[in-house]
């Protein structure tokens, strides 16, 4: 025999006798080899030599004797093990002991199954099916008997094994077995093959296993069917006996359908399975297995109807029984109690509570009388109970386990009447879980209530055994304390958290490991009621202390109340600003949660979302927004996740708030209404739940979603909401006033902030004055608690008493808010110091709107300042704050008249915001806009239109990309950005552009109004008036008609609807609509605007409205106005004459307060009246203008100068269209002088100095050709003209008219060169303003070509002069019928004119306009003698001259 090496290995051996004869030694060293983990060669050397030999009968002997023997308890050994039995089949197949041997291998495999090697038992037993296939015919009977044991285990153990590319052989095999004991079963008749029917069918669905992975799917499918089948041949013989193993039949078969996607058939065959079982369920069944059997698949297959029908049977047959079983009644009764209390529960699943709750009532009484008396009563008659409740809680029947629960309190009270000592404990833990189960019930008065009946039982306890019963008592006292808080008894719960921890301090001190976590939860009940009462240090102290006591318990079961102690932690420091601390707390208790949730979600996923929600509002109140969404969108996940009912309703309510919260500080309210939509509806749903405890947040839930849809625009909707918030919290504060105080201050400011949005000012400063008067008893209360809310009140307080015109008021309120806020930001200047900078800036507003510039600038100033140290440099956090103050600072610079600085500031507000819209937020990007428009604003204050402009159009565009995604609140500011670039196009003359920007403002309040007519019609309106103003003077002249028409369409239909309102705006537009028509050469129309404007008017005043009699003035004196500027003079004069009718029963009514309107009314109706030729009249109301005027300075504060000075150039004027010019002069020089001082004050050339100038020299020249100061004074007056033009073009008449005087001044001192230059100058200028005014200039241009006439001959141009002559004499011709009494002058002495110059070429026509000229001046003469004599002397030498030159002219020829 060789030795083997020093090695000792497999590998060392080469001989297979020897290694069969080492084997038993080397399977140990292998063994040892994997057990140390360190060198596994022995065990590879092993199973190689193993692998090698196996055919080798001596090893195949050895292996066998072996694989039977041993056993490994762990899985590294099962290769081993599995390679012993490889090579031991050889032996086994040639073993003549077959039988003993396949029944040893079958009992060695049910070991290793039991063992949970099943890869060595499907081995073993595969050994076994072989050596019972390759059986002799002699052995076949004993053959199909262990095939019959084998073939189940071996099913059962390859059914979660894997099918194996080695195992296909060995599948093949038990397949065969199977198919060979299918049909051994399969040929039995009769009743045999009826006892052997369970077995066939179970053989067939094993076999399917097997055929899935040898024959494949439809054969699989085949035997499992045919296993179905003939189980429901076995039920239809043996009945519900065998209804379980159908049950599992029919499961394995839809089981293995859609394990192989045949979905379709899966359904058909439960509803099959369905069919079948309410069929067995309608059979007449008695005996009690077969009922008990049908039960319970029908429980499992959730068919409650049939449960419950079959349940009632079960009763029937218990109570027969109970009826019977006269001996053993007591017990029959109790089984009977029990079938009552399972039929309630079917009865309840079933939908049928209310006969559930009967049926367990009789269960109840039932139970009663059975243990009436026994010795175990107690036991049974709580037990009983105790399943009844039990049963409802997992129903979520909470109104059955209170009243069960309360039926159990009472029975456990009736046993401690006769035995105290024995049954009142039972009874205080009995009331303290009837205490849950009302708080579970939503019944949180009566909870309250059930837990001060425990702790009065608790105390009678106390003095039976103080020593032992105190924990009782300490047990009640906290369980009372927690139902006070739920249902806000927070006096009592306050009174007995104090006695608990008394009590329990006191316990501790003997035992305090004992004690430790019930101190710790009646100290975090403390902590609970100091939180809600706001006084957050004495709860920090406390949770301190719980959470200390917590971390010193043993083990880790309370985990949980230490995470939830940290989170009321987390809730008092952060309202202590400790946000560290806070941060701390919340983070800890999410860590914990989520560890116990991830064990336990069931109980621990909502305490999670606690958590989150909690971590959540700490990085809020921190101001980390960022933090906030991912944790909100993790809880609203977790929501999701948990089962129906309060706690995932509470949680849900808690991230959407979150979720809100956030969105509201990041200025997104659309976005924000997505989640404030499902808060407001949850809220409702739980506050008509729990309506003490709910209706509190639901108020905060309305005012919330208010503000949001007041973000949107929605102003109506948000109003709804707030008076919804409103009257809910002014009813429960009439319910509790204390508790409700805050919160009803709160709901009466917002609301008034959206009544002021709607525009109801006056009712908005009535409800402030009551949010004011709330807040002022708060603050009497406690200052420092409500400062900051206060603050802001007043504030809002401030804008809308200003709103409705009661200023002082206002400022009380503004000086109180910031006396406030100044007092909290010297405490911390950086969580008080941005609502400052806000009042500030408010208070620098209404500040400038008293015209008290410099203290608004201060403020501004300060409000700056304030944010720049907030900020630092860096304006990220704050930057739209800063932006606001930078707006109203520069507002104020400008009204200061700093416009450089102005710009400046308006600038960087715009630089701060653009840095912060890189973050392409919605407030950013509109914060941009508003910036932008600011800019703009300041811009055109500073006399840079283009870059004004190009900012005001950059707002629009900011304006116009907002209103693609958020339209309903923005297109408002759009529309108003629109009409605001029309009018600066307007002011700047551009009117092609203001015509183009204001139809763009007038769609879009055409869409405004489409959504709420109510507050955007009257803007639709204006905006429509005024682009038919900027269509006229842009010369679209039809399209501005069209635009006018619809204005008043609108107005028409608002009067219609609204004729308290509509009514005066609509006079008012009509009257508008008269002057627009003047300026559209439509004089008829204008009329009749005219007309039915005047009629409103003196109808609405006719029924009570004197305080529209201004407007009706005005309107009169507008179209006066209008008609006389564009050449209407006869009508103006009918106008102008209703004007002052008014104004004088307006000054008869009230004289200092109107005298300067009928003071402005008569200067116009001077020059109204001179222009219609009607001198006198002039003269005499130009004298009663300067009086007034007078009168007026005397008595009125103020620099009345220009006013003077105007009435005596207009006094002047007049007097010298009727020749009386030394008096004009007297009052001219009056009027200079006054004007010099005027002009010196300004850096600006003056107008009016320039009129009074050119006038003057005019007047001068009329009295004395030859006087120099004419000349002089005339050119003055040109130079300040031509400053005035510069800049004001609309000025060029008065420039043109100068020029044209000048002229005649010049050719007076002899300078007709330059005198022709002149003139040609203001021929141009008139050319030009005739050619857009015609009927207003073509007179005035006429006068100057007449003139421009005289300087050409003069420098013997004559032909050129004629021309111009006779034009002249064709315009005065076209406009003497506008109205004579004017024109006629002009007439005359253009015929005069034309006559001279036709003398010596056509001396017939000038003959005959020498004389029209002698008889239109005699025409003038007879009503004018002073003016016009003159002149008739004059026309009538020049016609004679003409005759006479004629004569002789005749004569010679």
């Amino acid at each position: 025999m060789t030795q083997p090496d020093a090695s000792g290995t497999a590998a060392a051996f080469d001989d297979p006798r020897e290694f069969a004869d080492a084997l038993p030694l080397l399977l140990a060293d292998a063994v040892w080899a994997v057990a140390r983990r360190e060198d596994t060669h022995p065990a590879t050397d092993f199973l190689l030599a193993l692998e090698r030999w196996s055919g080798e009968p001596e090893v195949s002997r050895a292996a066998a004797a072996t694989a039977l023997q041993v056993s490994f308890a762990y899985e590294e050994f099962a290769s081993l093990h599995r390679a012993l039995i490889a090579a031991a089949r050889t032996a086994w197949r040639t073993d003549p002991r077959r039988w003993p041997l396949v029944e040893a291998l079958r009992d060695r495999a049910v070991e290793a199954e039991d063992d949970g090697a099943d890869d060595i038992a499907a081995d073993l037993l595969d050994a076994a099916l072989e050596l019972c296939e390759e059986c002799p015919v002699a052995g076949d009977e004993r053959a199909v008997v262990l095939l019959d044991q084998l073939l189940p285990t071996l099913m059962l153990v390859l059914a979660g094994r894997a099918a194996a590319d080695e195992d296909a052989g060995r599948l093949a095999r038990n397949a065969r077995a199977v198919a060979r004991r299918i049909e051994v079963l399969g040929a039995l008749t009769g009743e045999e093959r009826h006892r052997h029917l369970g077995e066939l069918a179970e053989a067939h669905r094993i076999g399917a296993e097997y055929v899935a992975r040898t024959d494949g799917v439809v054969a699989a499918l085949d035997y499992s069917e045919r296993s179905v089948r003939l189980l429901e041949e076995l039920a239809e013989r043996q009945g519900p006996t065998v209804v379980r193993r159908l049950d599992f039949m029919w499961q394995s078969h839809i089981e293995l359908l859609e394990r192989f996607g045949e979905t379709a058939a899966a359904d058909e065959w439960k509803l099959h399975r369905i069919a079948t079982l309410r069929a067995m369920a309608t059979m007449e069944l008695t005996r009690f297995s077969d009922l008990t059997a049908l039960l319970a698949v029908l429980t499992r297959r959730d068919l409650p109807v049939e449960s419950a029908a079959l349940s009632a049977k079960l009763v029937a047959v218990t109570e027969a029984e109970a009826e019977a079983d006269t001996d053993g009644r007591r017990s029959g009764r109790r089984t009977l109690a029990r079938r009552l209390r399972d039929h309630g529960r079917y009865l309840h699943r079933a939908q049928r509570q209310s006969e559930a709750h009967e049926v367990w009532r009789r269960a109840v009484a039932v139970q009663a009388q059975a243990a009436r008396g026994a010795v175990d009563e107690v036991s049974v008659v709580a037990a009983g109970y105790r399943n009844i409740v039990t049963t409802a809680e997992k129903l979520g029947d909470h109104c059955a386990a209170v009243e069960f629960g309360a039926m159990a309190a009472e029975a456990w009270l009736r046993f401690a009447e006769t035995d105290r000592t024995a049954h009142l404990a039972a009874a205080v833990d009995e009331l303290r879980a009837q205490a849950q189960r009302l708080r579970a019930a939503g019944r949180f008065a009566d909870a309250s209530d059930t837990a001060e009946r425990a702790v009065v039982a608790a105390r009678e306890l106390t003095v039976l055994d103080a020593g032992r019963y105190r924990p009782n008592l300490s047990w009640a006292l906290t369980c009372a304390a927690r139902m006070h808080l739920r249902s806000w008894r927070t006096d009592d719960a306050e009174r007995r958290s104090r006695q608990a921890v008394a009590l329990i301090e006191y316990l501790a001190r003997a035992e305090p490991d004992r004690y430790r976590v019930a101190l710790a939860n009646a100290l975090h009940n403390g902590a609970l009621v100091y939180n809600r009462r706001r006084e957050y240090r004495t709860s920090r102290d406390l949770t301190a202390r719980a959470v200390t006591l917590y971390e010193r318990a043993v083990g880790d079961k309370h985990d949980a109340d230490l995470a939830d102690v940290l989170c009321t932690q987390s809730i008092a420091a952060a309202a202590l600003r400790l946000f560290d601390e806070a941060l701390a707390a919340a983070v800890r208790a999410e860590t914990i949660y989520g560890r116990l949730a991830e064990a336990n979600p069931s109980a621990h996923l909502h305490d999670l979302a606690y958590a989150l929600n909690r971590l959540a509002s700490v990085h809020e109140d921190m101001g980390d927004s960022d933090a906030v969404p991912p944790l909100a969108a993790r809880v609203l996940e977790i929501c999701d996740a948990l089962p129906e009912g309060p706690i995932r309703d509470e949680q849900r309510a808690k991230g959407l708030h979150r979720m809100v919260r956030n969105l509201d500080r990041r200025g997104r309210p659309a976005e924000a209404l997505t989640y404030s939509t499902p808060l407001v509806e949850l809220r409702e749903r739980m506050a008509a739940a729990d309506p003490v405890g709910e209706e509190d947040e639901l108020v905060i839930a309305l005012g919330n979603h208010a503000t949001f849809l007041s973000g949107i625009g929605a102003v109506r909707d948000a109003l709804e909401y707030s008076h919804r918030g409103l009257e809910l919290v002014r009813r429960l504060a009439q319910a509790d006033p204390q508790r409700y105080r805050r919160e009803l201050a709160g709901a009466l400011d917002k609301y008034a902030v959206h009544l002021f949005e709607d525009g109801a000012f006056e009712q908005a400063a009535t409800v402030s004055c009551e949010a004011v008067a709330c807040f002022d008893a708060l603050l009497d209360e406690d200052g420092q608690q409500y400062a900051e809310r206060a603050a802001r009140c007043f504030s809002n307080h401030a804008l809308l008493l200003g709103k409705v015109g009661r200023e002082d008021e206002a400022m009380i309120s503004a000086v109180r808010s910031l006396g406030l806020l100044e007092g909290l930001a010297a405490g911390d200047r950086r969580a008080y110091g941005p609502v400052l900078s806000f009042t500030l800036v408010n208070q620098a507003v209404r500040l400038n709107r008293l015209d008290r510039t410099a203290e608004g600038l201060v403020c501004a100033e300060r409000a700056v300042a304030l944010l720049d140290e907030l900020t630092d440099g860096d304006p990220r956090e704050l930057g739209l704050d800063l932006a606001r103050a930078l707006l109203t600072y520069s507002a104020a610079l400008s009204r200061a008249g700093r416009h450089t600085e102005a710009v400046a500031a308006q600038r960087r507000a715009v630089q701060v915001v653009e840095a912060e819209t890189v973050a392409e937020r919605e407030q950013n990007r509109a914060g941009l806009a508003r910036s932008t428009a600011g800019l703009a604003l300041r811009l055109i204050e500073a006399e840079r239109w283009p870059e004004g402009r190009e900012s005001s159009r950059a707002a629009v565009r900011l304006w116009r990309d907002l209103v693609e995604n958020h339209s309903q609140r923005y297109l408002p500011t759009l529309a108003d950005a629109l009409g605001n670039h029309a009018g600066f196009c307007r002011d700047n003359q551009e009117w092609a552009e203001a015509a183009e920007y204001a139809e763009q403002a007038a769609s879009a309040y055409e869409t405004l109004n489409a959504q709420d007519a109510t507050r955007y019609r009257e803007d639709w309106a204006i905006s429509m008036e005024y682009r038919a103003w900027a269509l006229e003077r842009s010369g679209q002249r039809d399209s501005a008609s069209s635009a006018l028409d619809r204005a008043l369409e609108i107005r028409q239909a608002t009067a219609a609807e609204s004729p308290a309102a509509g009514l005066p705006a609509l006079a008012h537009s009509e009257g508008w609509a008269a002057q627009l028509r003047v300026s559209l050469a439509e004089p008829s129309r204008a009329a009749m605007h005219w007309e039915c404007s005047a009629t409103l008017y003196e109808e609405i005043i006719d029924s009570g409205r004197d305080d529209l009699i201004p407007g009706l003035v005005d309107m009169h004196h507008s179209y006066a106005t209008r008609l006389g500027w564009w050449g209407h003079r006869v009508e103006a004069v009918r106008a102008i004459v209703e004007t002052v009718r008014w104004a004088l029963h307006l000054v008869a009514t009230d004289r200092a307060r109107h005298r300067s309107r009928l003071a402005d009314a008569l200067r116009d109706q001077t020059w109204i009246l001179g222009d219609a030729g009607r001198r006198q009249e002039a003269v005499a109301v130009a004298r009663a203008a300067l009086l007034l005027g007078q009168e007026i300075a005397g008595a009125e504060t103020g620099d009345r100068r220009w006013h003077i000075a105007d009435g005596h150039d207009l006094l002047a004027d007049s007097l010298a269209e009727v020749g009386r010019l030394a008096e004009a002069l007297e009052l001219s020089a009056h009027a200079v002088s006054l004007w010099e001082e005027l002009a010196a004050e300004s850096d600006k050339p003056s107008g009016d100095l320039a009129w009074a100038l050119w006038h003057r020299a005019r007047w001068l020249r009329a009295t004395d050709d030859h006087d120099g100061d004419a000349l002089r004074l005339s050119q003055r007056a040109v130079e300040l003209y031509e400053g005035v033009c510069a800049d004001r073009r609309d000025r060029d008449e008065f420039l043109a008219g100068a020029l044209v005087d000048h002229a005649r001044h010049l050719s007076s001192a002899g300078d007709h060169r330059q005198a022709l230059e002149y003139s040609s100058r203001a021929v141009a200028m008139w050319e030009t303003l005739a050619a857009g005014e015609p009927r207003r200039h073509g007179p005035d241009l006429a006068v100057c070509l007449r003139r421009h006439s005289t300087h050409l001959t003069r420098l013997a141009r004559d032909d050129t002069a004629l021309e111009c002559a006779r034009r002249a004499l064709r315009l005065t011709e076209d406009v003497v019928e506008l109205a004579p009494a004017r024109f006629l002058p002009e007439l005359a002495a253009a015929c005069s004119v034309t006559a001279d110059l036709l003398c010596d070429r056509d001396s017939g026509a000038a003959t005959t306009l020498a004389e029209r000229s002698v008889t239109l001046y005699t025409e003038l003469a007879d009503g004018e003698p002073g003016v016009f004599g003159p002149r008739l002397v004059r026309a009538r030498h020049r016609a004679g001259r003409i005759r006479t030159r004629n004569t002789d002219g005749g004569k010679n020829v």
